[in-house]
């Protein structure tokens, strides 16, 4: 789902909460684990993007922000902030020489540059917690 983020209602973020779980409290924010990015610049984008990207006059980057069953990726253009929400169970993470999420039929590629070190132990986090999502759901 990729929204207006600007400025959420009360039913946009209960949708939101529904499909990737509350925002982690302060106890986990505190803990060390990282549950949020530094800025990656996005490299290409799908069609279902293009109406948003079309707007932006130089580079668009974009934050990821962990939840407890999904994460959602958010990035400015002009003025306004979008939000892709993404549940694990629809996502699809490719790391080759461009590192890309995957979700229904849409998709966002990152360039791999200086930031993208540092977000390694993030993008680690983020990729663990999607296999531990999945075990679950795993036949005996």
């Amino acid at each position: 789902m990729i929204l207006d983020s600007t400025y959420m209602d009360g039913d946009t973020k209960r949708e939101v909460d529904k499909l990737v779980g509350k925002a982690f409290g302060l106890r986990k924010r505190l803990s060390g684990e990282p549950i949020g990015s530094h800025r990656m610049l996005i490299d290409t984008y799908s069609i279902g993007f293009e109406k948003i990207m079309d707007k932006a006059t130089g580079l668009v980057y974009c934050n990821i922000e962990l939840r407890p069953v999904g994460a959602i990726l958010h990035f400015n253009v002009k003025n306004t902030r979008y939000s892709w929400v993404i549940p694990f169970r629809k996502m699809t993470i490719y790391d080759t020489a461009i590192f890309s999420f995957h979700a229904d039929g849409e998709f966002l590629k990152f360039h791999k540059d200086e930031m993208w070190h540092l977000n390694k132990k993030f993008l680690r986090n983020l990729m663990d917690r999607r296999v531990e999502y999945h075990e679950r759901f795993k036949m005996p």
